[in-house]
C-alpha cells in the first residue's frame, strides 16, 4: 500500500517537450531530489515517442485534468497513475502501429518508481541544443501542471489545486465543440511560460519573480554548452554536467523571458522547494513524461551498456509500490579494467 504521510503534497505534471537523456549515473544528490517522484514514461526505455497533432496532445492533458482534478477518497494516488497507465498502452499501441511503424511497442507506458537517469527538456526554441534534440516541434509544449493533492486525513487525500477544476466532459459535446476545445492550447498553467510560473509560485506563497531572477543567474553562470556533443569531449561534458537551466532572452535589457531549456532533476528540485519550501521531502511528484527518451550523443557506448533506464517495482523480489523516489537500491559500477583486445 502507498504510504502518503498526512500533511505531504502531492504534485502532477506532464512533461510535453523535447527529451534526450544526458546522465545515466545520479549523484547522491540528485538521487535525494527525485525521492518520493514517480515517474510515467509514454517511450518506457529508451527511445523516441510520437505524439503527433496538437489536438492529440490537448485530448491527453484533458485526459489527465479528469483524472486528477477531483479529490482521491478512495484510492491513491499510485493506483490512479496504475490504471492510467493500463488504459492509455492500448490506444498509444494502436497508434505508433497506424502512423509510427518505425517505433517499438514493446516497452511503452511503463510507470516507475526509481528513476536513475536525467534529462535535458527542450522547447526547441533557441535552437542552442537542437543537435541533441529528436523530435518535431508542435505548438502544444511545456510542462503543465495538472493537480496539487494534500492529504489531510487516513482516508483523504484533498484537490488543493485547481480550486475549480476542468469540468469539461467531452461525451457531452458535439463533434464541433470538440475539435475547437482541442485546437486551442491546454488551460494549465505551463511551468516554461515566465507569468504562468510566477503565478503557481505566487499560489504556494512564493515569489516567482524572484525564483526566476536567481534561476537566470545560475543560467548565466553556467550556461549550456556550445560546440559538437560527444562522448570524447570532455570539456563540453564538463560544462554540461553543471548546467541546470536556459532561458530565451527579451526586453531591452535582456532580461528572463521563458525557459527554453531545463535538466529534469533541475525542474523537480524547483517545484518541490515552490510547494514545500520548509520541507521539500513533504512534496511527492507524478511526472507524466511524453517526452522522447534517446541517449544524448554525450553518452559513451560503455554508459549505454550499463545503464539501466528507470527500476519497475517488482512484488516478487520485495519491491512495494508505495516505494517512491530516486534512491533505490544502489549498485557499485564496476571498477575492472578491461582487457585489450
Amino acid at each position: 500500500m502507498e504510504c502518503i504521510d498526512i500533511g505531504s503534497k502531492i504534485i502532477t505534471i506532464v512533461i510535453m517537450t523535447h527529451g534526450d537523456i544526458i546522465e545515466t549515473n545520479l549523484s547522491y544528490e540528485k538521487q535525494n531530489i527525485f525521492n518520493n517522484t514517480r515517474l510515467f514514461s509514454l517511450a518506457g526505455d529508451f527511445s523516441k515517442t510520437g505524439l503527433g497533432l496538437n489536438i492529440l496532445r490537448t485530448h491527453h492533458v484533458g485526459i489527465l485534468n479528469s483524472v486528477f482534478q477531483r479529490e482521491l477518497p478512495d484510492s491513491t494516488t499510485s493506483e490512479v497513475v496504475e490504471k492510467f497507465a493500463k488504459d492509455i498502452h492500448p490506444k498509444y499501441e494502436a497508434y505508433i502501429k497506424s502512423f509510427l511503424n518505425d517505433l517499438s511497442t514493446e516497452n511503452i507506458c511503463k510507470v516507475f518508481q526509481t528513476i536513475t537517469i536525467d534529462k535535458l527538456l527542450s522547447t526547441g526554441i533557441t535552437g542552442t541544443f537542437a543537435d541533441m534534440m529528436h523530435c518535431i516541434l508542435p505548438d502544444v509544449i511545456g510542462v503543465y501542471v495538472i493537480s496539487v493533492h494534500e492529504k489531510i486525513d487516513p482516508n483523504t487525500i484533498k484537490l488543493i489545486y485547481p480550486l475549480e477544476p476542468d469540468a469539461t466532459d467531452f461525451s457531452l459535446l458535439s463533434n464541433i465543440l470538440k475539435l475547437k476545445i482541442l485546437r486551442s492550447k491546454p488551460p494549465n498553467l505551463n511551468l516554461l511560460e515566465r507569468a504562468d510560473f510566477i503565478e503557481f509560485a505566487n499560489i504556494f506563497g512564493q515569489n516567482g519573480e524572484e525564483i526566476l531572477s536567481n534561476m537566470n543567474i545560475l543560467s548565466t553562470e553556467s550556461p549550456l554548452p556550445r560546440g559538437v556533443p560527444s562522448p570524447d569531449n570532455i570539456p563540453y561534458k564538463d560544462d554540461l554536467s553543471r548546467w541546470n537551466v536556459t532561458f530565451t532572452q527579451s526586453g531591452f535589457w535582456n532580461a528572463a523571458s521563458n525557459i527554453s531549456d531545463i535538466r529534469l532533476s533541475y525542474l523537480v528540485y524547483i517545484i518541490k522547494n515552490i510547494v514545500c519550501p520548509e520541507n521539500p521531502n513533504q512534496c511527492k511528484m507524478n511526472i507524466f513524461d511524453y517526452s522522447c527518451s534517446v541517449f544524448a550523443p554525450t553518452i559513451s557506448a560503455l554508459d549505454k551498456m550499463d545503464s539501466k533506464y528507470l527500476k519497475e517495482p517488482d512484488i516478487e523480489r520485495g519491491d512495494l509500490i508505495g516505494k517512491w523516489g530516486g534512491r533505490g537500491r544502489y549498485k557499485k559500477r564496476s571498477t575492472r579494467k578491461r582487457r585489450k583486445q
